[in-house]
């Protein structure tokens, strides 16, 4: 029995879709101008060219070049093999278009009443409900927070690609500002200063001493007198050094402030001792140096939950929502899933050919299975880190107009731990501030023993720090603990990084006909690519299983 939430139409907990004239759904399905919906050209191309051909012309109307060098190929014919899919995060959902456009029967099974896992944006009225609490936005119609994934790096080809055959229209998420701030208490007795300030400061203070080095060692240094001179020139110009190769302070991190027609004045530098003592170069000043960090990052105009959506719009198979995962067996001949419908109660059985596991990890030790030993290892070694956030619904975008703070990140060693700036509707009335993002489980735990209030005022007594006007600004807000989330219990589920390699290539060749997604089993835990790359190897293991018959 399919559960209330199974689509008619392409519609899926209210995610709207309209069908095409061949009665296939959403972008991507129907090639413009030729009446083919996308599997039906996949025929015809693998009829005549075989395939390689089908390969290469599957991966360009999905996903590019690199995800053509998995195999995925078409069922033949009125064949029928079925799949069940555990879990409507972004894996299972990406899964289940892509079995669909091979001609597999898909079924979906999620234990919560939406799609998408934890990418989960807010707007005014969204519930989230957590083991003793429950919270309603109260946003403004037209502001949103994504309570999840938040940003996309622009390397990430597969998520981009997805965007790309949704149609989902894209903005640049400005991961830093050099205008936000940096508040440690080792650092001027706690006063914010710009990050500016810091960047400028500590590059000085490097190219100092980096100066002196130089200094009498142009032979060791494998340098003659031209070069030794450009090199420090080089130097100089890295740190704004004087010309006794003193770093004094920089025009970088000038006095804001003063007219156009005045001189910029270089603010007077952080003292070393201090930067040494803080925290300030340990993460934020290299944060956007890491590649997944780095620019260009973007996001979904409307929120991160467009991508749920495209799937949501285009998947046909049943999605049994509200069914909890109670047994798994399987053997040769197929899988056998026991399951629940938490809200009557009521217990059936459900055979597949086939299924692929994306339920985090951590909740197997809940779940009867029979997975292998060394499945077992894998899935008992896999932690489930706390992630939280807390957002601001504020008054008026008083950073920008007091500060000139447009996207990026501000900094702080209290428990709020990051502000973030939204990158979107700049100059507007108002805006969603990213008031605390922690995701150290220390501090993570601090949060969850506060009741959803608590949180409020915690955020807002930390946020006055920095910008006085919280208080004052602050009109409501929310909050979520990832690990408080009954059906997630978590929001990044990893290995130890000496665990990583030797798990990931253990689970990637499956357990029978059972398969494992989700980003916890790739080398991209957190991020939405991950999630991608692994729904897509477990729809090539089945699709060229399938294929040799075995």
């Amino acid at each position: 029995m399919v559960s209330d939430s199974s689509r008619r139409g392409g519609q899926i907990a209210g995610f709207e879709n309209t069908a095409n004239e061949d009665g296939s759904n959403g972008p991507g399905r129907i090639l413009g101008g030729t009446g083919l919906s996308r599997r039906q050209l996949l025929l015809l191309v693998g009829q005549a060219g075989g395939f390689a051909a089908v390969n290469a012309v599957f991966g360009a109307l999905t996903r590019g070049a690199a995800a053509a060098e998995l195999p995925m190929v078409p069922l033949e014919g009125a064949r029928r093999v079925s799949v069940a899919i555990l879990g409507a995060g972004i894996a299972g959902l990406c899964a289940a278009y892509e079995l669909e456009a091979l001609g597999f029967d898909v079924v979906l099974i999620e234990s919560s009443s939406r799609l998408g896992g934890r990418n989960w944006t807010v707007r005014g009225g969204t519930e989230i409900r957590e083991f003793d609490s429950s919270q309603r936005c109260g946003f403004d119609p037209g502001l949103y927070f994504n309570l999840g994934p938040a940003r996309i790096p622009g390397h990430h080809s597969t998520v981009l690609g997805y965007c790309r055959t949704f149609a989902i229209p894209l903005e640049v998420k400005v991961n830093e500002s050099r205008m936000a701030f940096c508040r440690d208490a080792a650092i001027r007795g706690g006063r914010p200063v710009r990050e500016m300030q810091v960047a400028a400061d500590i590059r000085g203070y490097i190219a100092e001493l980096a100066a002196k080095g130089i200094a009498g060692r142009s032979a060791e240094l494998g340098l003659n007198d031209d070069e030794r001179e450009r090199l420090v020139g080089l130097v100089r110009a890295f740190g704004d050094l004087g010309d006794d190769d003193r770093f004094t302070g920089s025009i970088r991190a000038r006095r804001l402030g003063t007219g156009v027609l005045d001189a910029a004045l270089a603010d007077e530098p952080i003292e070393l001792g201090e930067l040494i003592n803080s925290k300030l170069w340990q993460v934020p000043t290299l944060f956007t140096e890491m590649p997944d960090q780095a620019a260009t990052m973007l996001q979904p105009v409307g929120g991160m939950d467009r991508i749920v959506a495209g799937f949501a719009g285009t998947v046909r198979g049943p999605v049994r929502s509200r069914v909890a995962v109670e047994r798994i067996r399987h053997d040769e001949s197929g899988v056998e899933l026991g399951l629940l419908e938490l809200c009557s109660g009521a217990r059936s059985t459900l055979h597949a050919d086939y299924c692929i596991d994306a339920i985090p990890f951590p909740l197997h030790r809940r779940i009867d299975h029979d997975y292998s030993a060394p499945v077992r290892e894998a899935i008992d070694a896999m932690t489930a880190h706390r992630f939280f956030k807390v957002a601001l619904q504020m008054g008026s975008r008083f950073w920008e107009e007091r500060y000139g703070i447009y996207g990026g990140i501000t900094w702080s060693d209290d428990d709020i731990t990051q502000i973030w700036y939204p990158s979107e509707g700049f100059q507007s009335a108002k805006g969603v501030v990213l008031a605390a993002y922690c995701w150290n489980d220390e501090v993570s735990a601090r949060w969850e023993g506060l009741s959803p209030t608590e949180r409020l005022e915690k955020a807002v007594v930390e946020g006055e720090r920095i910008h006085p006007e919280y208080r004052a600004e602050a009109e409501n807000g929310i909050s979520i603990s990832w690990a408080k989330v009954p059906n997630l219990q978590g929001c990044t589920f990893a290995w130890a990084d000496d665990d990583v390699d030797r798990f990931c290539d253990r689970v990637r060749a499956g357990d029978g006909r059972v398969y494992f997604a989700g980003d916890q089993v790739s080398h991209l835990p957190g991020w939405q690519e991950g999630a991608m790359q692994s729904a897509l190897r477990a729809v090539s293991a089945i699709s060229t299983r399938v294929r040799s018959g075995a």
